[in-house]
C-alpha cells in the first residue's frame, strides 16, 4: 500500500502587501517560489509534492490587484478581483452588452 500523504511540505510564507513588495519577494527567491492568487487547487498541489516550493508568496492582501476601472474602449479587471464583484458590479453589466456575442 503506497503511503498517504496528507500534510505539506514545509515552506515560507510571505503575504505582500503591495505589488512592490510582490516583486521584489519573487526578484529575491526566485525558482524557489510560488505565488498563489486565490487558487485553491495550490493547496493539492502541495499535498501531492507536485510543486515543492521553500517560499508561497500568497497575493491575497495585495489591493492594488482588485477591482475594476474604466479603461477608455473597455474594462480594466484586476488579477486578484473575485468573479462575484465581476459578475455584480454595475459597470461590468453595462459594458458587457456591447461585448461581441461568442459563436
Amino acid at each position: 500500500m503506497p503511503p498517504i500523504r496528507d500534510v505539506m511540505p514545509a515552506f515560507e510564507l510571505f503575504q505582500p502587501a503591495s505589488v512592490s513588495d510582490a516583486l521584489g519577494m519573487l526578484n529575491r527567491h526566485g525558482a524557489d517560489a510560488w505565488v498563489m492568487a486565490g487558487g485553491m487547487d495550490t493547496f493539492d498541489w502541495l499535498k501531492d509534492r507536485i510543486k515543492q516550493p521553500k517560499v508561497v508568496v500568497d497575493l491575497g492582501m495585495v489591493n492594488e490587484l482588485r477591482g475594476i476601472k474604466d479603461a477608455g474602449a473597455g474594462l480594466e479587471i484586476g488579477a486578484m478581483t473575485t468573479l462575484t464583484t465581476i459578475a455584480t458590479t454595475r459597470w461590468s453589466r453595462s459594458a458587457s452588452r456591447s461585448w461581441p456575442k461568442p459563436r
